[in-house]
């Protein structure tokens, strides 16, 4: 294992084409065309995709309970590449889970899941998550492990409780970072490093590795475990393709990232539609571009809940 190369890949931010879905009822859920351009691309290279679900969109006019379980046997049939996993609740507030309750998790956590199963089947279930801004309390670390997941990520820095570090957060993250709340750990502040090059102080919570132990587990395939919940932390090595130009998303892998064991090309949903204000009309071809990169590297693609079985 430790002579080879891997890389997968996880879609952030997802709900609304299962809305389209639900509103249009297509013959196959491939005919949408979000979900159909990640076919192609498995088809054209063997890519492995986890969407990381809300359980309602921004308007809160849809949610996963609204969803027609009618492609159910489609999608457990193509259970082998596609995946869905909790993300969060919604997309607003960010940080969601910096606070949160043992039991705010696992109610957000049981909406998410248990109507994953019910439209789209037990094997497109993943175990391996992806918090929405992976921030999360002890607690809901501990509510997720008891409803089975086995991985999430994390994020990695130096905490730091000084008042300079707060000030350059917005003041609704200063509230939310002092807010106590009774059965909750309490929240920090850690700088991390974007890109590797500016650092940038994060809310930070429980699932955070010390910077010191930090390139222990820095992408690759030796996860670490939290000794008071049993978690497994994923501390990958990632490009965010929709932060990154198209021009230099094969810079980015190769220069920057081509060293690693693990890599983890990600991206958010919104960036596709042409309505978002942030629209990315070159989305697939960014996504197309890290996969033939990363095979042109020798990376071999895996999905996200393979990465549980490495622990074993």
């Amino acid at each position: 294992m430790a002579d080879k190369k891997y890389f997968t890949y996880f879609c952030d931010d997802t709900v609304r084409f299962l809305e389209q879905i639900n509103r249009d009822h297509p013959a196959s859920v491939f005919d949408n065309e979000f979900l159909g351009k990640h076919k192609a691309l498995h088809d054209k290279y063997g890519f492995k995709v986890q969407f990381n679900l809300f359980f309602e969109n921004l308007s809160g006019s849809f949610n996963l309970g609204m969803m027609t379980a009618d492609y159910k046997e489609e999608f457990e049939a193509n259970s082998d590449w596609l995946a869905f996993g909790f993300h969060a609740r919604r997309e607003f507030p960010d940080f969601p889970y910096v606070n949160a309750t043992y039991d705010e998790v696992a109610l957000d956590f049981e909406d998410v899941s248990n109507n994953i199963v019910r439209f789209a089947g037990k094997k497109c279930l993943t175990d391996s998550n992806v918090n929405h801004w992976v921030t999360m309390t002890k607690e809901g670390i501990q509510a997720l492990v008891d409803h089975g997941v086995k991985m999430v990520t994390c994020t990695s820095g130096q905490k730091d409780e000084r008042p300079e570090a707060k000030c350059a957060l917005s003041s609704d993250h200063i509230k939310r970072l002092l807010a106590t709340k009774e059965g909750a750990s309490k929240p920090s502040v850690a700088h991390m490093f974007v890109n590797e090059t500016s650092s940038l102080p994060y809310l930070v919570n429980h699932n955070n590795i010390d910077p010191a132990i930090s390139s222990e587990y820095r992408g690759k395939t030796k996860f670490y475990r939290d000794p008071e919940t049993g978690m497994l932390f994923n501390h990958y090595a990632d490009v965010t393709l929709n932060a990154c130009p198209l021009d230099e998303v094969e810079s980015a892998i190769r220069d920057r990232l081509a060293g690693y064991e693990l890599i983890i090309p990600i991206m958010h949903e919104q960036y596709f539609y042409s309505d978002y204000y942030s629209y990315e009309p070159d989305y697939f071809d960014k996504i197309e571009l890290a996969v033939k990169t990363l095979q042109e590297l020798g990376y071999e693609m895996i999905a996200m809940r393979d990465l549980p079985g490495f622990a074993e």
